[in-house]
């Protein structure tokens, strides 16, 4: 098996998600958290426990940057919808998809180094009197990811 840090990110997307399986399997969910991996090839897991999620992304920022961090994949369980960028109404935005009827629950792996981003997701089922399942791993085919957990690795070469 290759190394962690010769991965590429897809590869490691699908590494983590066997453990994130198992995980979401014993305990029927699964917490957020950042599986990273330092310049040096040294691995580090890290928990998310606060819930303000902006100070939860500018923490972590600092971390990879004081631990020169220079791959991660971010796994959480998320809401979706599949909707075309220009339809999505207007209050979504404000809200969130949380309440909207057509969501999906996922688990969400996105995964970032000096290449670009990636982003996977496998469906949480849930059926009445059974623990819930998950769907198998999908990845996400798109040119552009946006949000709060994109973009975190530090930045080379940038004066501060």
């Amino acid at each position: 098996m290759k190394r962690l840090s010769e991965m590429t990110i897809k590869e490691f997307i699908e590494f983590v998600s066997e453990p994130a399986k198992s995980i979401f399997k014993i305990e029927g969910v699964l917490k957020p958290m950042y599986h990273a991996i330092k310049s040096d090839g040294e691995e580090i897991i890290i928990p998310t426990i606060l819930q303000d999620k902006d100070l939860t992304v500018t923490i972590i920022k600092e971390i990879f940057k004081e631990l020169d961090i220079v791959k991660y994949v971010f796994m959480s369980e998320a809401w979706t919808l599949s909707s075309e960028k220009d339809k999505v109404p207007p209050e979504l935005h404000k809200k969130g998809i949380s309440e909207h009827p057509d969501r999906k629950e996922i688990i969400l792996i996105m995964g970032e180094d000096d290449n670009g981003s990636t982003m996977a997701s496998m469906d949480i089922i849930r059926r009445q009197d059974e623990d819930p399942t998950l769907g198998p791993l999908v990845f996400v085919s798109s040119e552009w990811y946006e949000g709060r957990m994109v973009g975190l690795l530090p930045q080379k070469g940038k004066v501060h």
